[in-house]
Parts: structure tokens; C-alpha cells; sequence
């Protein structure tokens, strides 16, 4: 039988159960803005991130999850590095995976996987799914771009999304803006 994705919510990261690591401070600002969380960097600055947790050890997480989003940016691909304007880190279940995201692109957290060339200052819809726990993948607009199988790990269960500045003058200002989050489950029906 065919999967069935049963959707269960969205939620932005203000909103109830997510949490602010450390929100801007001098470097940045940020801003709910038509239901978008927008953050704008008009010089640079120091890291920040927001972070939904699915579940803290000892809970169990769902056995299997579906996130999607939506995510623009001004951010090019710099030329000596991807790791400072998003990123997506997954630690669920087995799976433990880190995806650096772009305006113009998107790369897995050891750099084999990626996809260039996405319009710039776009919103585009980033998937990651794991039916089982175990195997997973990610996609972009539809296309998936990295899929596999995990390695078990240990430690608390928990999906973070992230922002980054820091890049330089030369990548500044820059917005970034999420426009939503959606999460579900994945069961095998009749």
C-alpha cells in the first residue's frame, strides 16, 4: 500500500513549544511579519537560533515524522563557505543529519549533497522525511536531493532550525524569512 501522510500542525517559532536559544542582540533584528519570522542582519553579528523539540529523552519520539517549510533569504552562496546564513539540524531517532540552507541553495552538512542555483530572494519548500526512523531524506521544491540511511546515535530527540550571521560586510544586510512550518506523521494505510 501507498504511505499516507497524515498532517498534524503548523507552528512558527514564536508561537508555543518553540524555544529561543538566544535571540538577536545588537547584531540583528527580528520580527513576526504577516505570520513570517523574519530576521534581518544590516551589519553582520554574532550566531542565533530557535528550535522546536520534538521530544526529550527519555520520551519517545512519533515513529515516523515529516517537517516541511518554507524558507527565502538575500544570502548568496558565499565563495568560502555555506554555513553562515540557515541551517536545518535534525537529531531524531536514528537519523542525524545537519543541512546549511541558502537563498540560491542547499547543502548537506558533509557538502556531497547540494543543490545550486535556486532563485534568490525566493521562498522555497525544504522536506525532510523519515519513514521509518531510520532511512531518510531531504527535498527541495519537490526534488530530492540527498537520500539515505542513518547511523543509530544517542541523546535527546529534537529538529532545530537556525540563523547565522557573520559572513562580512561584503554579505550584508540580509534578511531571512520563514514563512511556515508544518509536521506530521507517516502511517501505511488500506
Amino acid at each position: 500500500d501507498e504511505p499516507l501522510y497524515r498532517y498534524e500542525g503548523d507552528a512558527l517559532p514564536t508561537q508555543a513549544g518553540w524555544l529561543a536559544a538566544n535571540a538577536c542582540d545588537g547584531a540583528c533584528v527580528q520580527s513576526v511579519e504577516d505570520g513570517h519570522f523574519v530576521t534581518t542582519y544590516p551589519i553582520g553579528g554574532d550566531p542565533h537560533n530557535f528550535d522546536r523539540v520534538i521530544s526529550r529523552a527519555p520520551d519517545l519520539p512519533p515513529p515516523t515524522l515529516w517537517v516541511e517549510w518554507g524558507f527565502r533569504s538575500t544570502q548568496r552562496m558565499p565563495r568560502t563557505a555555506y554555513t553562515c546564513d540557515a541551517y536545518f539540524s535534525v537529531n531524531y531517532r536514528a537519523v542525524r543529519q545537519d543541512v546549511y540552507i541558502l537563498g540560491d541553495a542547499i547543502v548537506n552538512g558533509s557538502g556531497d549533497f547540494f543543490v545550486l542555483g535556486l532563485d534568490i530572494d525566493e521562498f522555497h519548500t525544504y522536506r525532510f522525511e523519515s519513514p521509518d526512523g531510520l532511512n531518510y531524506w531531504f527535498s527541495v521544491d519537490g526534488l530530492i536531493f540527498m537520500d539515505r540511511q542513518a547511523n543509530p546515535g544517542l541523546g535527546s530527540n529534537y529538529l532545530q532550525f537556525g540563523g547565522q550571521s557573520g559572513c562580512g560586510p561584503a554579505y550584508h544586510p540580509k534578511i531571512n524569512e520563514w514563512d511556515f512550518i508544518r509536521y506530521g506523521t507517516i502511517s501505511y494505510g488500506d
